[in-house]
């Protein structure tokens, strides 16, 4: 519509809501930058966890609730790459390629490898999950029940966003239409599989609490259980340190980590089927920077080049939460030339934004040159925001860049990936659609690099 009209900006109603869609660079990084602007909307998703009349968590939540949660777990979590790089996190991440390496290699029967073929994207999930959650929880799952555990949460999180389209957005603007099929249906799956994640939450909170030591703080949600006791202490009946809130934290960040990287590897995945070569230039830059003879590191980002130009390709080509997660303005206000009035939805078209061909001339093509120099250096200047800008900036931006570049350069370090015979070439305009999209599942032949 934004081209039909010929605007950046454009106007219109959702069912009975105002609603102002911002769809370039610079009307996107403004919407986003001011704070009048940073308010949530009551969506089915959020609704589905309201508890008592109140909304509560760090993604739909606004005002002073949000800006506190947030702030705290965001400090307890830096040593787990949330906003800096962790040698903590490294550490981890580091053992948790090897094991991955391991299993590639050694394992002949599992529902994620068999016969030398991987489940792509679950291969990556349950590594990124795990990651998350001994951060958030101090918990980390080994074996083979523990990747059981970690495969069902994360296809329970994957089915929740995946019904939550289009039942979500339909059901926001349009209520009624829960009576009528197939809404009906695909809200009762919803606010099924919630509750199967609030129960994992809450499990994972009281298994916490039974075993909390004062003097061995070992994750965010330890520290989280100190400041909730020092505020029942206190007598303080205001605060927003309280167990429900901390059950809908633990599902947020279970929600978040268990799909999107995951999902965005799975994309990239994808492109080395359909673009070979791909993956052929980054298992070369590796040889040449990093050999074969030790896994690379963090350190090693500032020189491969091409392969964070492909990462950071693969975030701007697959945008993987198209729209963002919509934004209420908590005020009246002018924007970019026009008024909006208080309680107007503001969405940010990044989709559009990262295939505006004004700006990045092919975007249809996948091409990670776009991102170097003549050089063949990483450009400084980054024009994509997979991860949004500003106060609402994902807090998980730094944890998941250092992931993907991991699990790229230790995967391809040591095995190249193709195509099993007879089976289908990848479709990557077909995905499955929600929150955020995410690709469908496919099998890859694994095979050891000499």
């Amino acid at each position: 519509m934004c081209d039909y009209y010929r605007s950046k900006v454009l106007g219109l109603y959702l069912g009975p809501f105002p609603t102002v869609v911002a769809s370039d660079e610079k009307s996107i990084k403004e919407l986003l930058m001011r704070p009048e602007f940073q308010g949530r909307i009551d969506q089915v998703v959020s609704l589905l966890r309201v508890d008592y009349g109140e909304e509560r968590g760090i993604i739909f939540t606004e005002g002073d609730l949000w800006q506190q949660q947030k702030r705290f777990f965001l400090r307890h979590m830096r040593d787990y790459g949330f906003g800096k790089r962790s040698p903590n996190l490294e550490a981890e991440l580091t053992a948790e390629i090897q094991d991955l390496i391991t299993f590639l290699r050694e394992e002949k029967d599992h529902p994620l490898y068999r016969n030398g073929e991987a489940r792509i994207p679950t291969l990556f999930a349950l590594g990124n999950l795990n990651l998350l959650l001994q951060a958030l929880t101090g918990e980390r799952f080994k074996g083979r029940e523990g990747k059981e555990f970690l495969s069902q949460v994360h296809e329970d999180t994957l089915n929740f966003q995946h019904y939550s389209e289009p039942c979500a957005s339909t059901l926001t603007f349009v209520p009624w239409a829960k009576y009528l099929p197939p809404f009906s249906g695909h809200l009762t799956d919803l606010t099924a599989l919630n509750d199967n994640l609030a129960k994992y939450a809450k499990d994972s909170m009281y298994k916490r609490m039974s075993n909390f030591n004062e003097d061995k703080i070992s994750c965010a949600v330890d520290a989280y259980i100190k400041e909730m006791k020092t505020a029942q202490e206190n007598g303080d009946t205001e605060t927003h340190f309280t167990e429900d809130q901390l059950k809908l934290v633990i599902q947020d960040f279970t929600f978040t980590s268990s799909n999107t990287v995951s999902g965005q590897l799975g994309f990239l995945w994808q492109q080395f089927i359909l673009n070979p070569e791909v993956q052929t230039k980054i298992q070369e830059e590796i040889d040449t920077v990093v050999g074969r003879d030790e896994l690379p590191n963090l350190n090693h980002r500032k020189d491969l080049h091409y392969t964070e130009a492909t990462i950071r390709e693969i975030l701007r080509y697959k945008t993987l939460v198209p729209l963002a997660v919509p934004h209420r303005s908590t005020e009246d206000a002018d924007f970019m030339g026009y008024h909006t009035e208080k309680g107007t939805i503001m969405i940010t078209n990044l989709y559009k934004m990262h295939m505006n061909p004004e700006v990045w001339g092919d975007p249809e093509n996948f091409r990670p040159e776009r991102f170097l120099d003549q050089k063949g250096h990483l450009k400084k200047k980054d024009q994509t925001l997979p991860f949004g800008i500003g106060k609402r900036l994902c807090p998980g931006e730094t944890f998941a860049r250092q992931n993907m570049f991991m699990y790229v350069t230790g995967l391809l370090q040591n095995f190249t990936f193709s195509l099993p015979k007879g089976a289908k070439i990848p479709d990557d305009s077909d995905y499955l659609p929600g929150i955020n999209v995410h690709p469908k599942h496919m099998w890859l032949q694994v095979t050891p690099r000499k």
